[in-house]
Order: structure tokens, then C-alpha cells, then sequence
């Protein structure tokens, strides 16, 4: 039996599976590429060999109960001749779309002989073809080709997005991780692989998620029984087949569902969210849609994710500040206004307030500004300010 080349790394905690998988750590520094699933049982099937498939053909094409592999590259050719040609009378610009490529697709859809040539499926997808494939996925559309991206960040967005959309939140959501270099090792003796990165000037989901593809090919016979398998069982078995040993595949990093929220939390302080990933308003309404996963979280952890911040913000306060205070109200005889930019913090923390936004820092800001209504009133400020740091102190203190 083959040995399926997985390693699972399992936390507890989101900020644990985020510091394992930050860019900085130099923990993949040999090149890797990165894809989030929301179940951590899932393998790594691309959509259009899941079962739910929109099937665009009739029984007699494509047996519902015992697909042959002939008959699945037909499905998938219609698939994108439905998507190109609707694109066309749109007159919506497809990448590497021209005359040509339009009466291929033609063409081999009406063969009925096309895939009945094994040497066909072998090197179906074409690559001329990927870039259109690629802009299809994205919008939707089920091909063969599998997304990753060289940014772990956007890994754990989908996988946190996904599993924080599932009501339940049962289970575990995970991180894959790939190592190029050892892929690579075997894919040149078995060209079942390839690792694609169309041009982002036609695809700005690629760009924004700087994604890659992994395009799957197999030469099976077109009556040969089509199996669905993933591709870290496939790829297993042609590092066997290849004899190419060595460490893992893939590495598969996991957390529990019910961490979704708190990963789409300091997804969102790194500056990744739904519209950063997504260009235009579809992206920011994925903001909208995401940012109650965060008021959700504060009810199943809030706590002790809050804490670990703070700690971990203590920590990196006292290694860089020393024993320089958190803040300072420093005198200035030739100021007008000493402590203006007191003005201007309580103005953020109100318009903060206002807002309803979760401030994972709560209950060291409230410290923060106990310590600085003491220090002002030890000194005789003005009464106004003082009073205007009450009513802050008061609406965050509500807030807990």
C-alpha cells in the first residue's frame, strides 16, 4: 500500500498556527506554495471532480453512476466552451482568447472521436488553455486545476473563511503546504503535474491572492473507470513509482473551527481580509459579511485570546521600549496645547466606540487611560480634558 506523504501539524490556538506559518519565521525558506480548507478531512480534489459537478450532459455522455475518463474530459470541455462562448457574446475579454483557440474548443467538443484518443486526454488541458481555465475557477466555474498561493496569509484566510461560514463549527480547518522542490523532484519523470502562474493581467483574483495552479493530467484510457483522486494520494504514488524518497509532500497544519474567528481577527490586523484578496466591492461586501465572525468569537474565547495578546504585546513592548513608559505626557512650556494628541487618541477611541468594533486590546486601553487621568489629575490639568477621560473610560469600561 502506498504511503500517503502527509505530515499533520495539529494547534490549539489561532495565534499558534499563525506564528508557525508567518513569513518571517524562515520556516519554508526552501520555497513552498500554501492552500486553506475548511475541513481538514477534505483532500486536495480539484471542483470538477467532486460530486457536485453541474453535469451539462446527458446520461448517455456522462453515466452518472460509473463515469469513464473520456467522458469526464468531455464534461469539463463543455464546462469551458459554455463559459468562453457566453464570455464571447458578452464580449468580455478571456485570457489567450482568439479565433483559433475558440474553433479548437469547437472542434473537439463536436469530435465525439476526440476523447476516445488516449493520447488527447493525456495531454488535456492544453496549456494555451490554462489561463482561461484559471479565470473560469475564479469565477466559479469547476475545472481541474487547483489553487494555492505563495502566501500562507491568504491560505489561512480561505481556510478561516470557510470554516467560520459553516454554523456548527465543528471539526478542523487546515493549512496544506507544499514544498516545490521535492514536487519537482518527481514531477519531470511523471508528467501528470504541472505548476502554472497565468498572467495576472487578465485574473486580478491570481494577482490579489498571489496564487498559483496546480493542472492535473492523466493518461487513462477513455474507457477506463474514472476514480477521484486526490492529489496528495496521487502524488504519493508517483513518488513511488519515480522511487524518490525523502521527507513529506506535504505538510497539513491544522486548528479547530471554533478558532475561525479569532484567525480572521489578526488576519485582519496584518492587513488580509476579504478586500485585500477580492478586487472591487465584491471584496469590501466580504468585509461586511466577514466582521461578525469576529463579534461571534468574543462568546467562545474571547478571553483567553485576548490575554494571549495582551502577553504577547507586553512582551514585545518590554524587549523594544525597555523601560520606557507605554505612554508619555511630556510638558512643553512653548506648546500651546501640551496634550493635543490626547484629543486626537480619545477622538479615535470614540470614533471606535461609535463604530462598534472589537478592540482585542480593551482591557489594557482602559488601563492605559486610568493611569493617564491619574497622572493628569496629579498635575492640576484642565478639568475638561479630565472630565472628556471619564466619559471615554466609562463607554470603553461598558464595552466589557
Amino acid at each position: 500500500m502506498t504511503e500517503i506523504r502527509v505530515h499533520e501539524i495539529a494547534f490549539d490556538e489561532a495565534t499558534d498556527l499563525i506564528d508557525a506559518l508567518d513569513p518571517a519565521s524562515g520556516l519554508f525558506a526552501g520555497g513552498a506554495v500554501y492552500r486553506g480548507q475548511a475541513d481538514s478531512t477534505w483532500g486536495l480534489l480539484p471542483s470538477v471532480f467532486r460530486d457536485n459537478v453541474p453535469y451539462l450532459l446527458s446520461e448517455r455522455f456522462f453515466p452518472r453512476d460509473n463515469p469513464v475518463y473520456g467522458s469526464q474530459v468531455k464534461l469539463e470541455i463543455e464546462l469551458l466552451w459554455l463559459f468562453i462562448s457566453r464570455a464571447n457574446e458578452a464580449g468580455l475579454i478571456i485570457p489567450g482568447d482568439s479565433d483559433q483557440v475558440r474553433e479548437y474548443i469547437d472542434s473537439i467538443r463536436n469530435n465525439k472521436w476526440w476523447v476516445a484518443e488516449q493520447k488527447n486526454l493525456r495531454s488535456w488541458p492544453p496549456r494555451e488553455l490554462i489561463p482561461a481555465l484559471s479565470l473560469a475557477q475564479h469565477h466559479g466555474v469547476p475545472t481541474r486545476l487547483l489553487d494555492w498561493t505563495y502566501s500562507p496569509y491568504t491560505a489561512i484566510y480561505f481556510a478561516a473563511e470557510g470554516a467560520a461560514r459553516n454554523e456548527k463549527r465543528s471539526g478542523r480547518l487546515a493549512v496544506w503546504v507544499c514544498f516545490l522542490d521535492e514536487t519537482r523532484r518527481f514531477v519531470k519523470s511523471a508528467p501528470s503535474l504541472e505548476i502554472a502562474r497565468p498572467s495576472n493581467a487578465f485574473n486580478q483574483n491570481l494577482r490579489y491572492q498571489r496564487g498559483c495552479l496546480m493542472v492535473w493530467r492523466k493518461g487513462a484510457k477513455p474507457d477506463q473507470a474514472f476514480d477521484r483522486v486526490p492529489l496528495e494520494v496521487l502524488l504519493s504514488e508517483e513518488a513511488e513509482r519515480a522511487g524518490v524518497t525523502g521527507p513529506p509532500i506535504f505538510l497539513k497544519f491544522t486548528a479547530p473551527s471554533t478558532e475561525s474567528g479569532a484567525l480572521l481577527q489578526l488576519l485582519s490586523l496584518r492587513q488580509v481580509d476579504g478586500a485585500t484578496l477580492f478586487p472591487g466591492f465584491d471584496g469590501v461586501a466580504r468585509v461586511v459579511r466577514e466582521r461578525p465572525y469576529w463579534q461571534g468569537y468574543r462568546g467562545t474565547g474571547a478571553k483567553r485570546f485576548e490575554e494571549k495578546l495582551h502577553k504577547r504585546g507586553n512582551e514585545l513592548r518590554e524587549r523594544i521600549m525597555g523601560n520606557v513608559p507605554f505612554y508619555s505626557v511630556a510638558q512643553n512650556e512653548n506648546d500651546d496645547n501640551p496634550y493635543g494628541w490626547i484629543g486626537g487618541l480619545l477622538s479615535a477611541t470614540r470614533q471606535r466606540i461609535d463604530a462598534g468594533d472589537y478592540d482585542p486590546m480593551l482591557s489594557e486601553r482602559i488601563v492605559q487611560f486610568e493611569k493617564m487621568f491619574q497622572e493628569l489629575h496629579n498635575r492640576n490639568e484642565d478639568p475638561k480634558l479630565l472630565h472628556e477621560i471619564t466619559q471615554v473610560l466609562a463607554a470603553l469600561k461598558d464595552l466589557q
